[in-house]
């Protein structure tokens, strides 16, 4: 993880070029090595990353009812996040958590809002740690540019000087919001 970091770091360059059509100058900012070590590491971080908090969340859950709800735990015990609030309630009355831990029962409910429209963080979590599971988790790169720039120097002399482009680095959280995951 620091070794990606520190690559990101110093993975870019920016350069006054002329422009090749009209001849006035760009500031040009080259990322072509930030693209390579997104695409290539960042993805699988990503997926390790939701994975070993989905894996906490299940440690965390066993651990809880092992202290407050032991027969509750079966062979596909896991934390509970599910698609709705009357989906979670539902699935803890079934495994009688209602009635052997009101108390855990009322703080998942009401406190841990495990469901979609309630945390949406530990939803998040579940759901792509699925999607990381079918595929594979892109990094998406927003690519912007300024037009018309213009700067005035000191001396008050004003300089054109076309478009520059701008990057920015999103995870794919946002895909996964827009695709309604």
């Amino acid at each position: 993880m620091e070794d990606c970091i520190c690559r990101l770091e110093n993975s870019y360059s920016t350069v006054l070029e002329p422009h090749p059509k009209f001849g006035y100058q760009a500031i040009k900012y080259d990322v072509e090595e930030f693209i390579e070590v997104a695409t290539k590491n960042i993805a699988l971080l990503l997926g390790d990353a939701l994975h070993n908090l989905k894996s906490a969340l299940d440690y965390a859950w066993i651990a809880t009812l092992e202290l407050h709800a032991p027969s509750a735990i079966g062979d596909k015990t896991q934390f509970p996040a599910y698609a709705s609030r009357n989906i979670l309630e539902s699935a803890l009355r079934n495994i009688k958590i209602d009635v052997l831990s009101p108390a855990l029962f009322d703080l998942t409910i009401t406190e841990l809002k495990a469901y979609s429209g309630g945390n949406e963080a530990i939803w998040a979590v579940k759901q792509l740690n699925i999607l990381d599971k079918h595929r594979l988790l892109l990094p998406l790169i927003g690519y912007t540019s300024i037009s018309g720039l213009e700067m005035e120097s000191e001396s008050g002399e004003i300089h054109k000087r076309g478009w520059a482009p701008l990057f920015r680095f999103r995870p794919c959280i946002s895909a996964y919001r827009t695709a309604g995951v």
